[in-house]
């Protein structure tokens, strides 16, 4: 292979041989076998070499005086030896032939570039190398120097390229006596050449052929050159654009500084990559990807090609995709995820003020799309999307944030004051009914707004849920225009609330739950005839507590339900457990919630119980409360008749706080009743009306009477007066756990 530097460029060979010919054409004489002289040769006029008819040995006129010097008395066939070895050590081929085309001469190299010996070669015609042009007939008074390149032949067929350098040796007279030629195998240089032919037809086919668009520029930004790609692109033909500076040919006017910013960049050197906008040739605009390089040689930067890509298309579908993934398709607006961003952007990088969040919820957007259909719903849709963005301004973000929920986001307000006045501007779009299909269409919505804390961190999960909680007040305001505004304090309470309920979902399984039992005595002989099971919390952080902390809690939430049979069935083992120690019947009052009375398992539940446990339906009292009766009576009337009928007993719990009616209790399969500790107060010093005529009342409808919350033996007297029939309270003992209860149940009646 050619050193690179030296690829396409002219050899230097021609100008070595320059003065070979004549050297050999010296010696040939030599060789030919004719006597030596020391004559030294004449020069015409071109500096060619004559000599008289007879050969004569040359002494060359520009030998060195120390060569001279050193051959000045060599004979001459010491002489003939030295010019065999110096032709012997030339790296190219050396061939001399008479004016027929034999072979007089050759020199090592040039019979071992062919495959032959010197021998070999010695008289045969030099077409056998295969130069036939070597002996072709030609001018050789006019043609003194023939320079070519051919294609020669080795001894053993193979073809090789050669460059040949062929000079006409003549006599003393001037008259053409033998041909000298050089020979130099070109092979390597000929496919180098070759290859370089198919490197430039490979750029070539690259360039025009490459499907960007490719413009070739010079330092100053003119054009060098264009593909195929780039005219059609840009709908310049090359002579339109070569000599042009590329910024005056496609790049806009209003993004003229952009052009020569770029231009300069590149012609620092430095590469760019960027995606921007040009003008094509009619002043249509295209989105285009634009990587310019510059182009160095010998560290010296000759040129910048820049390579545009039309991205119109690709930018056209993101545009669209942009708009799919961060807009809703219906109005139009900002949807959850844009808000979000913009939301979070607000938090990162807060403006003085407040942030606030107003959720606005549209009333029974169901009634209409049954009122005017899906289409008809969506222009209200739309219509509601269009008031917003006016009431609120064009400083407001207003998104869609569900199917009948959109979000405002304000930003900068200096207190809740001008939220609340947003609040009542987003209302008042309200007001107005649509005209939908010549139909009017009364709307209404509720809104619920938050707020940050100027100058303090906040989050936009926090902030749109303080939001929702306000929003979900507002809505059980009921139907019609109205706002809430969140109150971090009343969230306090309802997120403590709302901790305690998952606390209790798990106190369950973690058994931090345990029973205490409060007797309940019979006044006629002071003795312990029932238990009721009073549940109690040990937990974890705030000790025991008792039920009124967070029954309520469990029956909003459903836990009391599992918790009722979790208590039904401990309680039930326990009481017959101490039945069988005792050796006597004793009575078990457990509590009922309304959801537990309307738990579908309810009776089947508690019948599986008291089998499981052997204990008799008759010693088990349900309590229920008589606020119970208002709810659903029919339900409730049902449910009890089904309880009844297990055996067990019902007894109404706080009577006298609720607004029963008389006919339920006349109606209804009730055992007993619990005057509640309000009216048991009233039993000292002397018994008040409404105490005498709740017991008169149940017995005249045949029902025991259990008064709670006796504390005092006055009042136990008093009732036993009035012949309540069963009494419990802290007279007598207050909620002990199991533990504590055989101590009571041995222990004398009380007097």
């Amino acid at each position: 292979m050619q050193h690179p530097d030296l690829v396409g460029r002219p050899r230097p060979a021609a100008r070595q041989h320059d003065a070979q010919p004549n050297v050999v054409a010296h010696g040939s004489a030599i060789l030919g076998g004719g006597p030596a002289s020391r004559q030294r040769p004449l020069f015409s006029s071109d500096r060619r070499a004559t000599f008289p008819p007879e050969v004569m040995i040359p002494t060359p006129a520009p030998d060195p005086p120390d060569l001279a010097a050193a051959l000045a008395g060599t004979a001459p066939a010491q002489l003939l030896r030295l010019l065999h070895q110096a032709l012997d050590t030339l790296h190219l081929g050396i061939t001399i032939a008479d004016l027929q085309g034999r072979i007089l001469y050759v020199n090592r190299a040039e019979a071992e570039l062919h495959g032959y010996t010197v021998e070999e070669l010695l008289g045969q015609p030099a077409r056998l190398l295969g130069a036939l042009e070597r002996h072709r007939p030609f001018d050789l008074r006019r043609r003194r120097r023939w320079v070519r390149e051919s294609i020669n032949v080795r001894k053993d067929g193979t073809r090789f390229p050669v460059r040949l350098i062929s000079d006409v040796l003549v006599d003393a007279r001037g008259q053409p006596m033998a041909i000298v030629t050089c020979s130099e195998d070109i092979t390597e240089e000929v496919a180098a050449r070759e290859q370089i032919v198919l490197q430039r037809a490979y750029l070539e086919e690259l360039f025009e052929g490459a499907p960007e668009a490719i413009v070739l520029v010079d330092p100053e930004d003119r054009v060098l050159r264009v593909n195929a790609e780039f005219t059609r692109l840009f709908g310049y033909s090359a002579a339109e654009a070569v000599g042009r500076r590329v910024n005056d040919l496609i790049v806009p006017p209003e993004l003229a500084s952009e052009g020569q910013l770029l231009t300069e960049q590149a012609a620092s050197g430095v590469p760019v990559a960027i995606e921007t906008i040009r003008r094509r040739k009619d002043g249509t605009r295209l989105h285009v990807s634009l990587l310019a390089k510059p182009i160095l040689v010998g560290g010296r930067q000759v040129a910048v090609y820049g390579i545009y890509r039309d991205i119109t298309t690709q930018k056209r579908l993101e545009r669209q995709l942009l708009e799919q993934a961060f807009y809703d398709p219906l109005t139009g607006l900002p949807n959850r995820a844009l808000a979000l961003h913009r939301l979070q952007v607000a938090a990162d990088s807060p403006l003085p003020g407040a942030v606030a969040a107003l959720l606005v919820d549209l009333d029974r957007l169901g009634a209409l799309n049954e009122l005017l259909g899906y289409t008809g719903a969506d222009r209200v849709l739309v219509a509601l999307a269009a008031r917003l963005r006016d009431a609120v301004g064009p400083d407001a973000l207003v998104a869609r944030w569900a199917g009948d929920e959109f979000l405002v986001v304000l930003e900068s307000l200096p207190d809740v004051a001008a939220a609340a006045n947003a609040a009542e501007r987003v209302l008042a779009i309200f007001q107005t009914p649509l005209e939908i299909d010549n139909r009017r269409v009364p709307l209404s919505a509720g809104v619920g707004v938050a707020l940050t804390e100027p100058g303090e961190p906040w989050s936009p999960e926090t902030l749109l849920r303080h939001a929702s909680l306000a929003l979900q007040r507002a809505k059980r305001a009921g139907v019609g225009p109205r706002y809430e505004i969140f109150d971090a304090a009343r969230h306090a309470a309802v997120a403590a609330r709302l901790q305690l309920e998952f606390a209790l979902r798990e106190a369950l399984d973690r058994e931090q739950l345990e029973l205490h039992y409060q007797p309940i005595v019979a006044l006629a002989t002071g003795q312990v005839v029932a238990l009721e099971a009073l549940v109690r919390w040990r937990h974890p952080d705030r000790g025991l507590l008792g039920a009124k902390e967070f029954i309520g809690i469990a029956e909003s939430s459903g836990v009391v339900v599992p918790l009722g049979r979790w208590v039904l069935r401990q309680a039930a083992a326990t009481v017959r457990r101490l039945q069988r120690e005792l050796e006597r019947p004793l009575g078990l009052n457990v509590n009922l919630s309304v959801p537990q009375l309307t738990d579908p398992g309810l009776v089947d539940g508690v019948a599986s119980t008291l089998r499981e446990v052997d204990l008799a339906p008759e010693h088990l009292r349900l309590e229920i409360t008589e606020s119970l009766l208002l709810d659903n009576p029919e339900t409730v009337a049902a449910r009890l008749r089904e309880l009844k009928a297990l055996g067990v007993q019902i007894h109404i719990d706080d009577f006298g706080t609720g607004y029963s009616s008389l006919s339920y209790l006349h109606q209804l399969p009730i055992d007993a009743l619990k005057i509640d500790r309000t009216f048991v107060r009233l039993a000292t010093p002397e018994p008040g009306p409404l105490l005498r005529g709740i017991v008169a009342l149940a017995h005249g409808l045949g029902l025991a009477v259990v008064a709670e919350g006796v504390e005092s033996p006055e009042q136990r007297a008093e009732l036993a007066r009035l012949r309540v029939e069963y009494a419990q309270g802290y007279a007598f003992a207050p909620p002990v756990p199991e533990a504590e209860l055989r101590p009571l149940l041995q222990a004398p009646p009380f007097r």
